[in-house]
């Protein structure tokens, strides 16, 4: 259900113009400033990493009659060279290859929002997103991860979880006990949703409680009336025989004096 939600939101979204609109927030608030930055240096880690990788590549496309060792000066030289270029890019801030760039990112949101090639690659892009079992599986991972989290939050009286639900029922309660509009708004709903319920199941209410009544025995019966009066049932009960022995009194009176 997860991943159905996630490809149906993301699938009506065009993602080159949505990836515009983004970039120039970013460039907006002067978050690009790094990026450049950023590349550089990971060419220049890249660089680093990868030196024996790239140097047998490099004797591997030359010509067999030259030396190795001749192949692996050259090769060093143009590997610290590079680098060396790599780290004045990143030092000055008027490089010419940094204002090339900046004066590319600058143009790419137009291009993003009205170019029919960037949307057409944006909205391929996204249909393999959509379709690779790769999503299928990040999507149940992470509702497994969440599952797991309430799970052990909700078990360890004193989590995050717990803390945060205990203070915001508390609020709660606080409000409505200080909040007379609030508590006005909350009968409302309560009155009006009874009254809805009442209405909609009028006939199933009115049959369920005949039916209750209708299987209670005496015991049953005086039990539930007790429950429900609670102890005005006592004076109840007090009155009943007071009232009924002062008109048995009364009744008897009659007799005698007609006799």
């Amino acid at each position: 259900m997860l991943t159905a939600e996630l490809t149906r939101a993301a699938d009506v979204l065009e993602v080159a113009p949505l990836a515009g609109r983004a970039l120039r927030v970013i460039i907006a608030g002067g978050h690009h400033a790094g990026l450049f930055n950023a590349i550089v240096s990971g060419a220049d880690r890249y660089l680093a990493d990868h030196h024996t990788e790239l140097r047998e590549l490099f004797e591997a496309e030359s010509p067999r009659w030259v030396p190795d060792a001749v192949y692996r000066r050259v090769f060093d030289r143009m590997h610290t060279r590079l680098r060396d270029r790599l780290a004045a890019m990143a030092a000055d801030p008027g490089d010419e290859a940094r204002h090339q760039f900046e004066e590319w990112l600058a143009g790419l949101p137009d291009r993003l929002e009205t170019s029919p090639e960037l949307r057409e690659r944006g909205e391929r892009l996204k249909r393999e997103v959509l379709g690779s079992a790769a999503l299928r599986d990040w999507s149940s991972s992470l509702w497994k991860q969440a599952k797991d989290t309430l799970r052990t939050q909700a078990a360890d009286p004193g989590s995050e979880l717990r803390r945060r639900l205990g203070a915001a029922l508390a609020a709660v309660g606080r409000r409505l006990g200080s909040d007379r509009r609030l508590q006005d708004s909350v009968e409302r709903v309560v009155e009006s949703g009874a009254r809805a319920l009442a209405d909609q199941f009028h006939d199933d209410f009115a049959g369920l409680v005949t039916e209750t009544i209708q299987r209670w025995d005496a015991a049953q019966t005086s039990s539930q009336l007790e429950l429900l009066l609670g102890r005005d049932l006592q004076f109840i009960r007090i009155n009943g025989t007071v009232v009924g022995a002062g008109v048995g009194l009364a009744l008897h009176a009659i007799v005698l004096a007609l006799a």
